[in-house]
């Protein structure tokens, strides 16, 4: 391979405030490596023939400088295989991936101007960060609140607590499940592809109702030229959902896997939906994956709820009373297994945030009566017979 070119860049005002000059490109050529720093940042410069490759110094796996570690040949030639010395794990400088070990190292951008070596040390914008929770319905939601509450709380902290943050992110980002690929949620890309901006019926609550995910999906996109609206619908319906929530489920013990649905679940749609209000309106571009994934949430519980259970006791006359009481509650709530309590606060924290946004909203005493039915009404953790029937009736379906 032929020696690193000239990048067409010069070095503007433009991008100067993240390309940092490390050496001339002969000087680095004839040394092999060079480490430096940077904003916090320990980089090691890999150069030879075959290229130059910025990388973190620091392994991922356990922080073994990588400047001590050894270069080999890939398959096709190039002098680009490093190895930690340390725990042998090895990555491609190439194309990024790990061959060997698990999380993935960070490359840094390289440019060669005016016969310089420059590094590109910018981390990722916010927009990009955003785009990446909402790339495919994954980890439930929790990729999109995770992110939304990564940023409150870098905001909270300084921006000294960034990088530990965002690094904790981003690696929860990498290894996020993708629900999307499993038959339940099949139809989630097929819908994003057929989302034009166009659709103009107008959408409420009720449209969603009892449909399943393929068909709340479609009706999603006959509504997609108002996300707002579109917005108000959907979380209209998880809210309806989420009150009506059929609770047996939670005691009964003879039925499949696909049953086994808490509260928790139910949960989800609202703090995803708000989560993913406030990211989607700070980067509009985002609507169509955020809406859509909401509509899974509609689709999935669809089948698990109480249409004829009465509602009304659970009505709130003062909303801002309720959520005060209750966010208090939060720090004495007793609840035995931190899963729960941390749904409290989640949850909580996400209807004040949405109810202060739009007191008025349709949705808005439906999402208060549900959640005072919430958290009054205890439910069960440990199925010990459920468990064990599905087990035996996993194995003798397996002959």
């Amino acid at each position: 391979m032929a020696l690193p070119q000239e990048s067409a860049k010069k070095n503007t005002q433009e991008n100067q405030g993240s390309l940092v000059q490390v050496a001339p490109l002969e000087a680095l050529l004839e040394k092999g490596r060079f480490l430096f720093k940077s904003g916090g940042k320990q980089v090691a410069v890999f150069a030879n023939d075959d290229g130059v490759f910025a990388c973190n110094n620091r392994c991922p796996h356990e922080g073994y400088p990588l400047m001590e570690g050894n270069l080999s040949r890939d398959g096709a030639g190039r002098n680009c295989i490093l190895t930690c010395n340390w725990h042998n794990w090895k990555f491609d400088l190439a194309g990024g991936e790990t061959l060997v070990g698990g999380d993935k190292l960070r490359r840094y951008p390289v440019e060669i101007i005016d016969g310089q070596v420059w590094v590109d040390l910018s981390d990722p914008a916010p927009a990009e960060i955003a785009a990446a929770a909402l790339a495919h319905y994954q980890d439930f939601g929790h990729a999109v609140i995770y992110t939304q509450k990564t940023g409150e709380l870098i905001e909270r902290l300084g921006p000294e607590s960034t990088e530990p943050l965002l690094l904790s992110l981003v690696r929860s980002l990498v290894y996020a499940t993708r629900e999307d690929l499993i038959p339940e949620f099949r139809a989630y890309a097929p819908a994003l592809a057929a989302w034009d901006g166009q659709g103009a019926e107008p959408a409420t609550a009720e449209d969603f109702l009892g449909l399943p995910v393929a068909k709340v999906l479609n009706r999603a996109l006959r509504s997609s030229g108002d996300p707002r609206a579109l917005y108000d619908a959907l979380m209209g319906a998880a809210c309806w959902q989420f009150l009506h929530f059929d609770s047996d489920l939670m005691q009964a013990s003879d039925k499949p896997v696909s049953h086994n649905v808490t509260w928790l679940a139910f949960t989800h749609a609202i703090t995803f939906g708000n989560a993913m209000r406030q990211l989607c309106g700070r980067y509009p571009q985002l609507w169509p994956q955020g809406l859509l994934q909401l509509a899974c949430f509609v689709g999935r519980n669809a089948g698990f709820v109480d249409r004829s259970l009465d509602v009304a006791s659970w009505q709130v006359d003062d909303a801002r009373g309720f959520l005060d009481r209750a966010l208090k509650g939060t720090l004495d709530h007793g609840e035995p297994e931190y899963i729960v309590s941390i749904h409290h606060v989640k949850l909580l924290c996400a209807v004040k945030s949405e109810i202060t946004a739009a007191p008025d909203a349709p949705w808005a005493p439906v999402m208060l009566a549900a959640v005072n039915r919430f958290l009054n009404n205890p439910f069960k953790r440990k199925h010990s017979l459920r468990t064990a029937r599905q087990a035996l009736g996993f194995v003798a379906a397996e002959g």
